[in-house]
């Protein structure tokens, strides 16, 4: 069975919620044989309704929908109830989801997982008519803002994840199970721009309307000049092929027009465009890491190296932890950082857990039982919070590989990189960052043709003709014969990744290593860099 489902109604215990007597009658719904299992919405993406993770379950009952992840399973409820209550607890202080909607946990055969059960909506991707739809995107934008600045968490601002009861009812209801670390203007306007490819119909006359909408909610938020630019940068900046720009400068014009200090600065920059000159808008240059392993010289030495290349913000690919003899202090400095995005290794979350995955080699599972106990319930509760992937078409980070639906234990090698290729063509993704492997490297596959391995050298990334996957290697555990920390810089005005490394005073992580009573294998292996 696709949906797993519970085998008794003892079998389900409820967090909360307010259903109208839905709690005693989960079970029925679940074992209904006119339910409808919703295979085909998920691992979705681009302008379709479901999910993209291949987790999701989906079932559909006399008129509920009922949600659960299998990425989530865990032995004990106990391990699971914290999430929900988070979620219920939120519920209780905004009026984001639908008042009907029940938070429980169900006991299945692999274990207990979460699930969440609401009455059925149309979602923003069953609307067609553009009037109208701009209309719900521009009250969900304003809504992702409203929740930003009133409780300081951030929504994920896809149509998929917002929905009403009926038609000419202007409320909407967050739809999703996630909520997110606080975002910043830049982010909301790459949320916008990344409709457009969703709406290849669409003129460039009605994206200039809902520029002029998108501008009237955001006099509210903005204090200033500043801070409507900031919007514009992430529409700006949003990486878009040819054939989408003349939408977006519409978009902008729409955003801009009218305003008595936009309008002058927005046609200043087109002047300079036209021009020639280059006008550095936005986050331009982006420093891509991973597998940090807790260890802290390395990841201060690239960061200053990082620094020194004026670098905009940060992708980190996950394994913040694990191996090393820092956690603490590399969960901090990688918080810290400005602009940026991370997501879960698999060693974050077998220590946010407590709980290695299985194979895992004697040295993993000696320091992650020591990480877990050196950190405090704040500490595990970022790492386990952490997101399996981040994807803003046509771009995708994940620590392990794509095909893998949990994203952080598969990995790309010799034998997988080509059928992890064909699944970033077959999703229309262009470029892949993972981590996982320890190995700076990048295959690529061109359009309907072979595909290869290249070496770690400058290579201009997001070509029409050609699907990428590049891993920026590790700082704080490379595995390809050189000890020196890695990781890669991407330009996004020259569309070019550069691959870096930087020595690092590796005797203080030894003597750390040491002093920790780590295994003496780690010694070594920071030592030749394997």
């Amino acid at each position: 069975m696709w949906f797993p489902r519970p085998a008794a109604p003892s079998d389900i215990l409820i967090v909360g919620g307010a259903a109208d007597g839905l709690e005693s009658g989960l079970f029925a719904l679940m074992a209904d044989p006119k339910a409808e299992e919703w295979p085909d919405r998920v691992g979705v993406v681009g302008g379709v309704d479901g999910s993209a993770k291949h987790t999701t379950r989906l079932l559909e009952s006399s008129n509920w929908v009922i949600k659960t992840d299998l990425a989530h399973v865990a032995p004990d409820p106990g391990q699971l109830r914290a999430r929900s209550e988070s979620l219920v607890e939120m519920a209780g202080k905004t009026d984001l989801w639908h008042p009907k909607k029940v938070w429980f946990l169900m006991r299945v055969a692999d274990g207990w997982l979460p699930a969440s059960a609401c009455p059925r909506l149309r979602t923003l991707r069953d609307v067609t008519e553009w009037s109208e739809k701009i209309t719900r995107w521009t009250r969900m934008i304003e809504m992702g803002l409203e929740t930003t600045g009133k409780f300081g968490i951030h929504l994920d601002l896809n149509p998929s994840n917002f929905g009403f009861e009926e038609k000419g009812s202007s409320r909407l209801y967050y739809l999703d199970d996630e909520y997110y670390q606080p975002h910043g203007l830049v982010d909301f306007g790459e949320a916008v721009v990344a409709r457009i490819p969703e709406e290849p119909q669409a003129s460039e006359d009605e994206w200039s309307v809902w520029g002029g909408q998108l501008q009237q909610v955001l006099n509210r938020f903005c204090s200033g000049v500043d801070d409507f630019m900031k919007f514009m940068d992430g529409i700006r900046g949003y990486p878009q092929v040819e054939e989408f720009r003349g939408r977006r400068t519409a978009l902008l014009e729409g955003f801009s027009q009218g305003h008595p200090l936009l309008d002058p600065v927005e046609r200043k920059r087109r002047r300079e465009a036209e021009a020639g000159k280059v006008a550095r808008i936005g986050p331009r240059t982006t420093m891509v890491f991973s597998d940090a392993h807790a260890n802290l010289p390395a990841l201060e030495a690239v960061l200053k190296a990082a620094s020194d290349l004026k670098v905009d913000d940060y992708l980190f690919l996950g394994d913040a932890v694990g191996y090393g003899p820092h956690p603490r202090e590399v969960i901090d400095r990688i918080t810290a950082l400005p602009g940026l995005v991370a997501i879960k290794g698999n060693h974050d979350h077998a220590i946010a857990t407590g709980e290695m995955e299985d194979g895992a080699n004697r040295i993993a599972v000696a320091c992650a039982e020591w990480s877990h106990a050196e950190l405090d319930a704040a500490h595990r509760e970022w790492l386990g919070g952490l997101p399996l992937e981040y994807r803003v078409d046509p771009v995708i980070a994940v620590h392990g590989a794509p095909v893998d639906p949990q994203r952080f234990y598969g990995y790309v090698y010799e034998l997988t990189y080509k059928v992890n290729l064909e699944h970033l063509e077959g999703q229309g993704l262009s470029l892949c960052w993972y981590g996982h492997t320890h190995v700076p490297f990048i295959h690529r596959k061109r359009r309907e043709g072979e595909c290869e391995k290249l070496t770690p050298s400058p290579m201009k990334l997001m070509e029409p003709d050609q699907v990428v996957l590049v891993n920026p290697g590790s700082v704080g555990l490379p595995r390809d014969g050189d000890p020196r920390a890695s990781f890669a810089i991407y330009d996004w005005d020259s569309g070019v990744v550069t691959f870096h490394r930087v020595s690092y005073p590796i005797h203080l992580t030894i003597a750390a290593v040491n002093k920790a009573g780590l295994p003496d294998d780690l010694v070594y292996r920071l030592e030749v860099g394997r």
